[in-house]
């Protein structure tokens, strides 16, 4: 059954309870958790929203070492299916381009966070 745009906002709350609930293997695991999830928070602060179905299907899934954000191949939402229209919405590059963003607007500054993560767990 597809997500309509009414299901992603519980859907959304439900990933990051359960992101929040992971337990991350040592100093890595948790800064690779924490990363992730300030990422997913820059971006969507910087997504375009119309309807909010693009943001609200960006999810985080953390396995071990790596963590993703990636769109909800489920969800639907008043303009079609965001797994679709997100990609065509960052290809459009400048703004728009979410992903892009992140990483090089709010990447170095999370990637200092990790780096403090791990060294106080090192110590």
């Amino acid at each position: 059954m597809p997500i309509t745009i009414k299901g992603l906002q519980e859907t959304q709350r439900a990933n990051q309870e359960n992101v929040a609930a992971m337990r991350p293997t040592g100093i890595f695991g948790l800064a690779i958790k924490n990363a992730t999830i300030q990422a997913q928070a820059y971006e969507a602060g910087v997504i375009h929203v119309d309807t909010g179905a693009l943001k609200s299907s960006r999810l985080i899934k953390v396995v071990g070492l790596q963590g993703q954000i990636y769109t909800d191949p489920g969800a639907y939402g008043p303009s079609g299916r965001p797994y679709i229209y997100g990609f065509w919405e960052h290809k459009r590059g400048g703004s728009h381009a979410f992903a892009e963003r992140t990483v090089k607007e709010a990447g170095p500054m999370i990637g200092r966070r990790a780096e403090d993560t791990l060294l106080r767990g090192l110590r």
